[in-house]
């Protein structure tokens, strides 16, 4: 009796460890060899996919860095208490934003000034003096240095003018 008992708890042993497996009929080994394959190929279709996307992501990006972009073509100098714009582009410009040494929120974060429309060939030149920020503060020449100059607006887009 203690022996039947033992083999008994010897094969529940066995078998709860795993390592007595059920027998499988060769109908169940071809449905399990049909599902192994059926996981082989969604996983090579999903693998394609994954592939095709990254390509398209690959030339949107591309696409993207390439695009031109619309900005004002204009000569643009400072000096310690001035800044002078001129139009060289082929067509007249409407108004334009102007932005001097914008924080890191981007180029309308700066003190800025709207410029009047300007003709092809034409220039306008701005006191510093005359840059504010949104809370009214002026832009001090004798206590800042323009580091970098952004303009755009209208139908242009933002371009940075770094320092002279």
């Amino acid at each position: 009796m203690k022996n039947k008992l033992a083999i008994s708890v010897l094969t529940a042993c066995v078998i709860a460890l795993g390592a007595c497996k059920p027998k499988v009929t060769p109908e169940q080994q071809m449905q399990q060899e049909e599902q192994q394959k059926q996981q082989e190929e969604r996983l090579q279709k999903t693998q394609e996919i994954m592939a095709k996307r990254d390509a398209e992501r690959a030339h949107i990006h591309a696409v993207e860095t390439t695009q031109h972009h619309n900005v004002a073509n204009a000569n643009i100098s400072y000096d310690d208490y001035n800044v002078r714009i001129k139009n060289v582009d082929t067509n007249d410009w409407p108004e334009l934003n102007v932005y001097l040494n914008p924080g890191k929120w981007g180029p309308m974060s700066g003190y800025g000034i709207r410029i009047p429309s300007l003709q092809i060939g034409k220039g306008i030149t701005i006191p510093l003096s005359q840059f504010t920020k949104d809370n009214g503060e002026r832009f001090n020449p004798s206590a800042y240095k323009v580091t970098e100059l952004w303009m755009g607006g209208g139908n242009f887009d933002y371009e940075k003018f770094g320092a002279n």
